[in-house]
């Protein structure tokens, strides 16, 4: 099932965690406190089992009135191409819907954009840098 969360609880460091696993370790990176005080105001996601394991995650930010940014998707490694990251996608659109937004933006790393156009989104604009690695912004009309 899919839970929100709030940022500085348990939940938010299980979040932390898996980020970090699946984002951050294989590039030789590291989390600052001063980026995860960022996050206080943002929409925290999680896709979890029965005993409350976080299977994937994803924090949506809010970028004006009718638009939020999805960032930080991750999904346990042993899971991947399995629908989770799919299921959290359609949850975070949902919510946001419910919230009054109109509008989901990201950037994707290059690899994940056709993950992505599965969902909807479109990419915008021409491949960038982002932490060394190259991304498209894709945008999504919910």
């Amino acid at each position: 099932m899919v839970i929100s969360f709030d940022w500085g609880t348990p939940m938010y460091d299980q979040s932390i965690y898996l980020r970090d696993q699946v984002l951050r370790k294989p590039l030789n990176m590291v989390f600052y406190q001063k980026d995860l005080a960022k996050e206080t105001n943002c929409i925290h996601l999680a896709y979890i089992d029965q005993c409350y394991n976080m299977l994937a995650c994803l924090y949506l930010k809010k970028i004006n009135k009718k638009t939020l940014q999805l960032k930080q998707m991750a999904v346990r490694p042993e899971l991947q191409k399995k629908g989770y990251g799919s299921i959290l996608v359609r949850e975070a659109e949902s919510t946001a819907v419910l919230n009054g937004y109109s509008t989901i933006i990201l950037h994707a790393r290059q690899e994940a954009t056709g993950f992505y156009k599965t969902l909807g989104y479109e990419t915008e604009g021409d491949i960038f840098m982002e932490i060394d690695i190259p991304h498209y912004k894709m945008i999504k009309n919910l």
